[in-house]
């Protein structure tokens, strides 16, 4: 039979293998510790809908308006804000589509205003048609080079 060898371990691997556990520890420990921080980090907006706040209650529904919850929650909120709510947290949409329809009708009358093409791109991106922005920001720029 062959005979085995008895591996023998040098003093610096057992080192080595002592300050990887260290290192691992310590990892685990600094992970350990920003998730209790971060844990503890509660939103201020959370307080304010404790609170009662009419601003807070649409900032949150502002915030959640695109997500499946939102027509439960607006309506649980009409119960206590009164049923206006859902314009107030859309007055700042409704407001940017009728400038943009005013716009629209200005730039029938004069295609050559370049400002006003400028506005209707600003107008688009705040509503998230970049395809709309980009044309409009062309058609500024074919005017004037110097539009941004």
């Amino acid at each position: 039979m062959g005979k085995t060898k008895k591996i023998t371990k040098l003093p610096w691997q057992h080192h080595w293998r002592r300050a990887g556990g260290l290192a691992t520890g310590s990892l685990l420990a600094l992970l350990l510790l920003l998730n209790l921080v971060s844990s503890q980090q509660i939103s201020p907006l959370y307080f304010s809908l404790a609170d009662g706040s009419h601003g807070a209650a649409i900032n949150y529904l502002r915030r959640i308006s695109r997500l499946d919850i939102f027509p439960d929650q607006l309506k649980q909120y009409a119960a206590s804000y009164g049923n206006n709510l859902e314009q107030q947290i859309f007055a700042e949409k409704y407001q940017r589509e009728a400038m943009i329809n005013k716009l629209e009708q200005d730039i029938k009358k004069n295609p050559k205003a370049k400002d006003v093409l400028y506005r209707l791109c600003q107008l688009y991106q705040a509503k998230g048609d970049e395809k709309r922005a980009q044309s409009y920001r062309q058609m500024a720029q074919a005017i004037d080079p110097a539009v941004p």
